[in-house]
């Protein structure tokens, strides 16, 4: 089912809720005007009937039948210019009835129900008249006293009021809706924009961002947020098409070196020998392809967040010991003078003893293949801040000051003649830095072109465990 655009939506809570708040407006105004008429007509016929009670107890007083009629009427014309809408009743005679009120048959409630003086609306043919009801007690004889107030010309102003109010609330729905999905749309209009530049946005055009109002509202931030996120996506993206190219170009030297060496290898006149020495280029290409696919799937595991490590609690000085023990042969054969400075305590931390053991032969493997013959690397293991500082450094050909940034990146590789003829791929270090992260540490480097480097490894030690 298709849900209405958010426009729409917005288009009718906005109709609805001025709908509700002109009708809750209209429906006050009109009993305010309704309580406001009735309260002057009640309070102008009490008012009356405290002006002409006292005259009428004095003249019942007197019984005198023949003037009361007489006097009722001067009275009341003195009072009221016009007269007074006024009628006298006692045990069902009616002892008075002003001109003004002969033509209306209007009967007054009992005396028993007189203990207050009572108001009422009473309709009668051509007119709406407000009535006032009293019990005048004189010498033990009840008299009903009935004052009445024409208000029928104020109940046709609400009548019209209401046609008026029936009428217009339509229109004001149609202006409403008309005004507020305007409003919408050009409120939402930089939500369209946002939309076609998103997508416009491909893998070949990642550069492209969003424009960004200067109004600081939410739009503005919704904008920069999006844009943040495709900067995020394109340093990805290049990231893995850097990856990708650079994995292809890696794994095609070996693979190009295995087909050449075969049909090398097949050839007819091709001799036992030929094909000793052709299937050890194969094998050597083989392994070296294989640590290569294995670098490439532990970098792979890396970013997703899993690094395999078993963490334990490990001896560290006992760790670099091993990794110095796997590079001992690679410094005899260049004769570099390899010297291992060990502290005799122990430094406890918690992680995976192969994988730490793989972060500092990497190290020194690579201190060992960038220096010269003869030349000398030292290794050496202290604590700083709690943490196990392990130091690798050498006299080979160092680093530039431009490269140094860029050492830990993937394929990277500083001289790459020399990284292809140690048969390094350039994964080395960023394995290292993945090692290091996965146990909550760092690597360092110093570098000075042609003097040599000198690489800081802090691992967290543990205190505490016997």
């Amino acid at each position: 089912m298709r849900r209405f655009s958010i426009r729409v939506i917005l288009t009718a809570w906005f109709t609805a809720m001025l709908a509700l708040i002109v009708c809750a407006l209209g429906v006050a105004m009109y009993f305010a005007m309704r309580h406001t008429i009735t309260r002057a007509a009640d309070n102008d016929l009490s008012s009356r009937l405290e002006e002409i009670g006292p005259f009428i107890e004095g003249r019942l007083l007197n019984r005198d039948m023949h003037s009361l009629a007489h006097e009722f009427e001067a009275h009341l014309s003195g009072l009221r210019p016009g007269g007074d809408l006024l009628q006298v009743r006692s045990r069902g005679v009616w002892l008075y009835r002003s001109p003004s009120i002969a033509p209306y048959d209007i009967s007054p409630p009992p005396v028993a129900q007189l203990t207050k003086p009572r108001f009422a609306t009473v309709p009668v043919p051509g007119a709406l008249l407000r009535t006032l009801s009293a019990n005048v007690q004189v010498e033990g004889t009840s008299y009903v006293v009935e004052l009445a107030e024409p208000v029928g010309e104020y109940y046709a102003m609400l009548g019209r009021f209401r046609t008026l109010a029936l009428w217009f609330l339509p229109a004001l729905l149609a202006l409403s809706w008309a005004i507020g999905y305007w409003l919408c749309r050009r409120a939402l209009a930089p939500v369209d924009e946002i939309a076609n530049t998103a997508r416009e946005i491909s893998a070949r055009n990642l550069s492209l961002r969003l424009a960004v109002p200067r109004t600081g509202d939410e739009l503005a931030r919704l904008s920069e947020t999006l844009n943040g996120m495709i900067a995020r996506l394109e340093k990805a993206f290049n990231r893995i098409s850097g990856f990708t190219a650079d994995a292809a170009h890696e794994l095609r030297t070996p693979i190009a070196l295995i087909l050449t060496t075969s049909e090398l290898a097949l050839r007819p006149n091709a001799s036992h020998g030929e094909w000793r020495e052709a299937l050890e280029e194969v094998r050597t290409e083989a392994v070296r392809t294989k640590c290569l696919i294995e670098d490439l799937m532990t970098l792979a595991r890396s970013d997703f967040g899993e690094v395999s490590v078993q963490p334990s609690v490990l001896d560290l000085s006992e760790t670099v010991w091993l990794a110095c023990g796997r590079c001992e042969a690679l410094a005899k054969s260049k004769h570099i003078e390899f010297v291992v400075s060990l502290p005799e305590k122990d430094f406890q931390a918690r992680g995976d003893p192969h994988a730490l053991a793989r972060l500092f032969a990497i190290l020194i493997d690579n201190a060992l293949k960038y220096s010269p013959c003869n030349g000398r690397v030292s290794v050496s293991l202290r604590e700083t801040n709690s943490n196990a500082v392990c130091e690798v450094s050498d006299n080979g050909i160092g680093i530039s000051e431009e490269e140094l940034p860029r050492i830990f990146e993937r394929f990277y590789r500083a001289d790459r003649a020399r990284s292809r003829d140690g048969g390094g791929a350039g994964l080395g270090l960023a394995i290292a830095r993945s090692i290091a992260g996965a146990h909550g540490g760092i690597i360092e480097v110093e570098s000075t072109l042609g003097l040599g480097s000198i690489f800081r490894v802090q691992i967290p030690i543990v205190k505490g465990i016997a």
